[in-house]
């Protein structure tokens, strides 16, 4: 089948199509709004993907918001949590607004094409589930990292705090005391900025760009928009945890089932390294460029220090002053691919889900520097389970790395943990992105699949945890001690009165 692609406005929307073969073609609307390539990666796989089983898909991506935020990135790792929470939501009040007051968008608002499905990447960027009742059309939630407060609230999955840390600590599920009432403050924090702050900034958003008629009320807007929530993550790389059975887990859905052939190059460069190389990229967000020049000069001395490993470093630019002979440079690398050679021996990562994962399936073993959102999570993660260690950021010395590297590269249990996690993550019935394409399709099958949508969406906060209850049951008991303590006292004043009676009696008859 021939897939045909062409650009209707550069970073604002593009169309991927194929003529449909039969009557169960869909058409259907991806909505990718971040700004980060490492997003669209995998919303691209899987719309891709559904082009090709004959499904004619337009996808919505303004790639150019790339130089607005990044520059100031590697400061977050600094920022107290209610600095990254603010910044977090002032990034995603930033794109939501950008991206739906894009001309092309209100173009295509004002359109009103038909779509038989929306897949909308969740990401603060909650406005923008507005396209599903404006299209009249379900939507299907797609979470970049995993089941997140966000997406929970959505589809109505619990999440006990006991054991299911928010994404911003870096902390594991078994969790210590100290970790859990650290744990539930930081959920009441985000809590209270989401709901009297962020909340309303993407409620006005989304009443200034949707037309009266096409809305519904904002909470309904949350509640009951997504039929179907999709995951980028596997329980053999986390942990089990409850999941209503709208909530499907996709991770892996960007990794190539089918290894490419590296560049002639590449594959030179790694085939030649015969004690080993590593992969050293900090993401699509982070730029090496962009590290201290200290930083940079204690990288460069670790990779040094182990003149028979080559290092492939994703490097965006040119020249690298200071480049030992062993370290070879790129503004991008194929990732996957290259973590699938079986000379790498380590990838050194910043810790973001889709480089883990990757890692995951290539059984590679992972030292992360992690610097903001859910990377301290995933390292935590990676190092809890014993195929990673991690290297704080404000910690990145020539000493601490050439240990971690020391110790990755001579301790094989980090190798064999992490070829027990891949053999783990690659034993599915399906694999990912037939499963997440079998979910978008379904949806759009059966009108929606309200059927799956749990009846908690349909409660108040009050109700759904219980708290009518419990205060009616607080009021009844108060009501019945208040009630027998009353009749305790009343028998005891009639008691008294008849004893006084009595007492008169007596007197009378003495007399």
């Amino acid at each position: 089948m021939k897939v045909v692609s062409g650009f209707l406005a550069l970073g604002a929307i593009f169309f991927i199509g194929a003529l449909p073969e039969n009557s169960d073609a869909y058409k259907i609307l991806g909505v990718f709004p971040t700004m980060s390539k490492s997003h669209y990666i995998l919303g691209s796989a899987i719309m891709r993907e559904l082009a090709e089983r004959g499904n004619e898909v337009t996808v919505l991506t303004p790639f150019q918001l790339n130089k607005v935020f990044m520059d100031n990135i590697l400061d977050l790792e600094a920022t107290n949590l209610f600095g990254k929470f603010m910044g977090l939501y002032h990034l995603g009040l930033m794109i939501t607004n950008h991206t739906l007051t894009h001309p092309k968008v209100q173009e295509l608002l004002k359109s009103k094409p038909k779509f038989d499905v929306v897949v909308v990447e969740i990401f603060v960027n909650e406005a923008m589930l507005g396209f599903g009742h404006h299209f009249n059309a379900p939507v299907v939630g797609m979470s970049t990292f995993g089941a997140n407060n966000w997406i929970n609230d959505m589809v109505g999955t619990p999440s006990p705090l006991s054991y299911n840390p928010h994404f911003q600590l870096e902390f594991t599920e078994n969790m210590s005391f100290t970790q859990r009432l650290q744990n539930l403050f930081v959920n009441i924090m985000d809590f209270g900025i989401m709901k009297f702050w962020y909340h309303p900034a993407q409620k006005a958003i989304y009443e200034a760009v949707f037309p009266e008629e096409s809305r519904l009320d904002f909470e309904k807007v949350l509640k009951k928009s997504v039929s179907v929530a999709l995951l980028n993550s596997h329980f053999s790389t986390s942990y089990p945890r409850p999941y209503v059975p709208n909530m499907i887990e996709i991770g892996g859905a960007q990794i190539n089932r089918k290894q490419k052939a590296l560049p002639t190059e590449i594959q030179s460069v790694l085939d030649s390294a015969t004690e080993g190389a590593v992969y050293f990229s900090m993401g699509s967000n982070i730029k090496s460029t962009r590290l201290p020049v200290e930083k940079r000069n204690a990288i460069l001395k670790t990779f040094a220090k182990f003149p028979k490993v080559k290092f492939l470093w994703k490097w965006e630019d040119t020249e690298l002053p200071g480049k030992p002979s062993n370290v070879y440079i790129q503004k991008w690398w194929p990732q996957d691919d290259v973590l699938g050679h079986p000379n790498i021996k380590c990838f050194i990562t910043h810790g973001g889900i889709l480089g883990t994962s990757e890692a995951n399936y290539h059984g590679v073993p992972v030292i992360g520097i992690p610097v903001f959102g859910d990377q301290d999570l995933n390292m935590a993660r990676a190092t809890n389970m014993g195929y990673g260690l991690t290297v704080k950021y404000k910690n990145l010395t020539e000493e601490a790395l050439t240990w971690a590297l020391t110790e990755m590269l001579n301790n094989k249990k980090y190798k064999m943990t992490a070829r027990v996690i891949a053999s783990r993550y690659r034993d599915q019935p399906m694999t990912p992105l037939d499963t997440a394409t079998f979910w978008i399709e379904y949806v759009a099958r059966h009108n929606g699949a309200r059927f799956l949508r749990s009846p908690a969406q349909n409660l108040s906060f009050m109700s759904y945890h219980l708290l009518d209850v419990y205060l009616f049951l607080i009021f009844s008991f108060v009501v019945i001690v208040w009630l027998l303590k009353f009749m305790f006292c009343r028998s005891k004043s009639t008691e008294k009165d008849q004893h006084k009676g009595k007492s008169v009696d007596q007197k009378k008859k003495k007399k």
